[in-house]
């Protein structure tokens, strides 16, 4: 029985953070290093002041902001069990309950695709920000259907750029991936979510024998070609206006 426990503990531990051992135990390793490693970057160019997070979950980046007072909020329902979630505050998911200017910089990561009106959101996000204060958004372009129903749109960067630039000035917009490491995601997320098993030996045997060599065969394709061409994701830096 500790064994499971300390098991569960060790993969809870590396889903969003995720080290180099993490493979052969996480099934969504690629999306979650590529994810980390993009807000860690973000993080070390933008710490200290007040730092709010929209869609906080269970805060895992938390920890990338030492410097800063962070702030979390998050819709109550929604995809998640609400054990998942540990937000300072709940919202309804479009009107965020801060004054206006109450933050030196915003975090929204693998949110807005579920937001049934991501342009009133962004509104918000700005409203709160203070002027040239620094917003980073990530979304995904290529992966299921997630919190169903609660996953409304995909976008591209282009979509992206003209959504944010009433308010914002966007200073990148980059991918998460390239194809190779989309198509090893893809493979090892439908690898765990078609055959899931609930038994306890079995998926940790999946994970390491199956989705760990795909993963690990495309990050290598994904090495020698580059992050091009059909990316799971975009990662934004932007400022307010």
């Amino acid at each position: 029985m500790n064994i499971k426990k300390n098991l569960l503990e060790l993969k809870k531990k590396n889903d969003y953070r995720p080290v180099w051992y993490s493979i052969f135990i996480n099934p969504f390793f690629i999306i979650r290093l590529g994810l980390y490693r993009a807000i860690k970057d973000f993080a070390g160019k933008n710490d200290g002041g007040k730092l709010l997070d929209v869609g906080c979950g269970s805060r895992p980046y938390e920890k990338l902001f030492p410097g800063s007072e962070y702030t979390g909020i998050d819709v109550e329902g929604g995809g998640h069990k609400p054990e998942d979630k540990m937000p300072d505050k709940y919202f309804d998911g479009l009107n965020i309950p801060y004054d206006g200017g109450s933050f030196d910089k915003a975090i929204c990561t693998e949110v807005l695709e579920h937001s049934p009106e991501p342009e009133k959101l962004i509104n918000e996000i700005a409203r709160v920000l203070k002027t040239n204060g620094a917003f980073y958004l990530t979304v995904p372009f290529v992966w299921y259907e997630h919190e169903v129903p609660y996953d409304f749109q995909r976008f591209t960067s282009f979509g992206l750029k003209k959504l944010l630039e009433k308010d914002f000035v966007v200073e990148s917009i980059s991918p998460i991936s390239g194809v190779f490491g989309t198509v090893g995601a893809i493979i090892s997320a439908f690898v765990i979510e078609n055959f899931k098993p609930k038994n306890f030996v079995t998926y940790p045997l999946l994970c390491a024998f199956v989705c760990a060599p795909v993963q690990l065969f495309y990050l290598l394709l994904e090495k020698i070609f580059g992050r091009r061409w059909l990316p799971l994701g975009w990662a934004v830096i932007a400022k307010r206006k």
